[in-house]
């Protein structure tokens, strides 16, 4: 008889301590809103001003600073760019060059290997 007592009371309690909410998820699951609560809203959390603090010119001015240094930079960022676009440029004409000149050196070298073969070649003939 005791024994049921505890086995009912344990079941009641249990069943009021974990009402299932959607999905069969225990309404007091930590990933789970429950009871009358609800989120802030952003003007509960932080409320209207109606002056800037003093400090917020201080906050524009650092702002605009730190953006005409990135300009400043992005512009020298830009001006490098361009002059490696040309370097660039300038080597790959020079390349183009040498590998013309690499061409014509091969078959003059040819040309006159094949002309020292013929002159030499009749001597060994005789």
């Amino acid at each position: 008889n005791a024994s049921n007592n505890r086995s009912a009371l344990l079941s009641h309690s249990l069943s009021h301590s974990f009402s299932l909410g959607p999905a069969n998820v225990p309404s007091n699951h930590p990933n789970m809103c429950y009871g009358p609560q609800r989120f802030l809203s952003k003007d509960e959390i932080t409320p209207p001003r109606t002056r800037p603090p003093a400090n917020d010119n201080a906050v524009v001015d650092d702002l605009r600073g730190r953006l005409a240094e990135t300009e400043a930079r992005l512009e020298r960022a830009r001006a490098r760019e361009a002059d490696l676009s040309r370097q660039l440029e300038e080597m790959k004409r020079f390349v183009s060059v040498m590998e013309i000149l690499e061409t014509y050196l091969k078959r003059r070298f040819l040309e006159q290997q094949e002309h020292v073969t013929r002159l030499i070649s009749p001597v060994h003939s005789k």
